[in-house]
Parts: C-alpha cells; sequence; structure tokens
C-alpha cells in the first residue's frame, strides 16, 4: 500500500521539497493504479469532514483549488439539493442549537484533499460540513449538541441520496480535532477513551472508516499538544483509524502558520493534498482486496 507517512521520516524543509514529494507520490499512485477519464458510477462516497477549527479551516478561500469534481451536501441550510464543493466549505452550516462555528469559516483543506482524491480514484464526493473551532472531545460524546446534530447530519444526507436513487459506496469520517484538549492538558489514554466513544456512536449510524488528520504543533509552545498527537498516532498504529496526513506538524517550520493555531492557505491546501492522496492509497488498495 502507497502512504505518504514515510514523510514522518523525510520531514521537508521547504514548501517547493514537500510539494516535490507530493508529486512523486501522485505520479506512483496514478502508475500502479491507472483510472478511467471518466467519473466511477457505483455510487458516491458520503464524507463527514469533522472536528475543530483546522477543519472548519481559517485559510483564505480564493487561494483554495477549484475543485473539478465534488460536491456539498448543507444539511443545515439548503438540505433538498447539492452543491458543487467550494471555499469556504461549510460557510452556511452554522447550527445556533448544534454546531455552530459562528460564520468564522474562511477556507479549509477539504476542496485540496477532494481533488487529490478524485484525480487518482475518479471516486465523487459528497462532503458534510460538522467542525466547530475551539471545540473539545468532550463536546463530541453521545447525548451532546455536537454528537447529536454530526448523526442528524448524516442521517439528512442518507435520506436526501436515498430519495434522489443516488447509491452511496462509501460511509467515511475524516476527523481532524485535538488542540483545545492538548491546550486543557488531557492525557493521551482519556483522549483515546472519549474519541473511541464518539467513534462507536458514528460507527452504528453507517460511518465504516474513520480517517484521521494528525494535529500539529503550538507555535508559541511546541510540546504543548504531544499527549494529543500521541493518542492519534497510537489509534492510527492500533488500526483504530488511518492516517491520512500529518503535514500539520511541520507548518511552523514551513512558515505556514498564520497564528498559535491555525495554518495559511497554501499551508491546508498542501494539507489536504497529502490527506487527499493517502485516502486515494488506501481505498485503491482495499478495492483490489
Amino acid at each position: 500500500m502507497i502512504f505518504l507517512q514515510n514523510l514522518t521520516v523525510h520531514r521537508p524543509t521547504a514548501i517547493t521539497e514537500f510539494r516535490g514529494l507530493l508529486e512523486n507520490e501522485r505520479a506512483a499512485l496514478k502508475s500502479q493504479y491507472p483510472q478511467p477519464l471518466e467519473p466511477d458510477e457505483d455510487g458516491v462516497d458520503l464524507i463527514l469532514f469533522a472536528g475543530q477549527s483546522n477543519m472548519a479551516g481559517r485559510g483564505t478561500a480564493h487561494l483554495a483549488p477549484y475543485v473539478k469534481e465534488g460536491y456539498e451536501f448543507r444539511a443545515v441550510s439548503q438540505p433538498t439539493k447539492l452543491f458543487h464543493l467550494q471555499e469556504p466549505f461549510g460557510k452556511t452550516e452554522d447550527n445556533a442549537t448544534g454546531i455552530n462555528d459562528e460564520n468564522k469559516k474562511t477556507g479549509s483543506l477539504v476542496s485540496s484533499l477532494v481533488n487529490a482524491y478524485y484525480d487518482c480514484t475518479r471516486r465523487m464526493v459528497v462532503g458534510i460540513s460538522a467542525s466547530k473551532g475551539g471545540s473539545s472531545i468532550l463536546e463530541w460524546q453521545p447525548g451532546t449538541a455536537y454528537c447529536t446534530d454530526i448523526l442528524e447530519r448524516l442521517n439528512r444526507a442518507e435520506n436526501f441520496l436515498s430519495a434522489q436513487n443516488i447509491p452511496i459506496k462509501n460511509r467515511f469520517l475524516i476527523w481532524c480535532q485535538g488542540e483545545t484538549d492538548g491546550d486543557h492538558g488531557m492525557s493521551s489514554h482519556e483522549y483515546k477513551m472519549h474519541f473511541t466513544t464518539l467513534q462507536d456512536a458514528l460507527s452504528k449510524a453507517g460511518i465504516t472508516q474513520t480517517f484521521l488528520i494528525q494535529i500539529g504543533n503550538k507555535k508559541d509552545d511546541p510540546e504543548k499538544f504531544q499527549q494529543i498527537i500521541h493518542a492519534q498516532r497510537e489509534l492510527a498504529q492500533a488500526k483504530q483509524v488511518v492516517l491520512i496526513a500529518n503535514a500539520f506538524e511541520w507548518m511552523s517550520e514551513l512558515d505556514l502558520m498564520k497564528d498559535s493555531y491555525h495554518y495559511t492557505q497554501t499551508g491546508y491546501n498542501l494539507c489536504g493534498d497529502q490527506a487527499g492522496l493517502n485516502l486515494a492509497a488506501y481505498v485503491l488498495n482495499s478495492q483490489m482486496l
């Protein structure tokens, strides 16, 4: 299986080097798994993009790539149609009684991820936004407003696609969260326990695989989030999740952080590209089994 996890060892020291590594992986994937020119028509991939602010995105929308093929299902604001996916992804999806990002979404990694994934698989994504800046894993536990809302968003998407006779091939969760819990000093054990509880609830609702975008370091206190990063790596090592990106870990060194927590749009684009390629590698390899 091709995974970009070798990048954990080979840390790029310049943006151009990072882009070169990604292009090499893209070429290798396309060589190993040649794709048809037309979209795969055996069903869409329904993906929940969930977590806190670095999933929501604090970038600059007009600097994100144009999405060639991909859709957003707006479960909150307009759950009666599909929209061409664009940044800021999820901008209209604040729910006053649930997941409410307070109109702060300005540009995310989602467009870059969807482009890389489609480019290598020809699989159509229907994305659902479910992210809230500053949220703790404790706020995503079953029975909370956020967990209730994310399950409802998934259910609305399922019902809409079924009514439109659009089959669903895969149901995925892509999760990026943990900075708040790092700030609060949560232990690795506690984070894993609470994450597993959320994951179990989503699995019961139909999510078949969880993919993880590892959080990065706090710019002015690089050790602050290490317990959470350790927990996320252990979840991946235990095969409870599939780690598809660790690029945020290098953003400070690449001068791609805009403050202590968030990244420039270039940073989001690079991380999304890495995540999309790894997601493609996982799906393509799974098809061969």
